[in-house]
């Protein structure tokens, strides 16, 4: 019996496998490495179909994070379903554009991560105007906090704006520095 190899494996099975991986590995990965051609075909087909996370983290400089929102973010937005929100300015950039564009940037967003204590003031407060905006498309809210001050402030917020989603997550992580190493 011959030995099988990666490349042997039907089509099918290496769909259900690039459903494992985002956007963003997918094109870094099967796309860049060019080792089989049909393989990288279907990784497009996948790529077209996967859903995505708009991050922070996505980025590694505010350049790259203009050039994405300039040229590639128009093709990909519809696809962006959790945003996460850890460093002041490329999230501050993210919120800037969604208050711009309203319903348009990010048109099926259903889950939020956000960092309280990793964004600025500025950040903070238009979430929570987003969030309330954006109530009837989002489904899940996830706010971390090491400090109990803005733990209260924002769930006062929350409470005051009336803000309901499926799921509301404040999680306190007392006496631990959020850090991304």
């Amino acid at each position: 019996m011959p030995a099988t190899r990666l490349e042997d494996l039907p089509n099918e099975l290496w769909l259900e496998l690039f459903v494992y991986f985002t956007w963003s590995e997918l094109h870094s990965t099967w796309f860049q490495w060019k080792l089989n051609k049909r393989i990288q075909v279907l990784a497009e087909v996948a790529q077209s179909r996967v859903a995505l996370a708009l991050s922070s983290m996505s980025f590694t400089t505010y350049g790259q994070c203009l050039h994405y929102f300039e040229h590639e973010h128009p093709m990909i937005a519809h696809r962006i379903t959790s945003l996460f929100l850890n460093e002041s300015a490329l999230s501050s950039e993210i919120i800037d554009r969604w208050l711009e564009n309203d319903t348009s940037f990010l048109p099926r967003i259903r889950r939020c991560t956000v960092y309280m204590d990793l964004i600025n003031r500025s950040v903070r407060s238009n979430v929570i105007f987003l969030i309330r905006r954006h109530a009837s498309i989002l489904r899940r809210i996830v706010f971390y906090f090491n400090r109990v001050d803005r733990y209260y402030v924002i769930m006062q917020r929350v409470i005051e704006q009336g803000i309901s989603l499926h799921t509301m997550q404040f999680i306190m992580i007392p006496g631990k520095e959020i850090c991304f190493c």
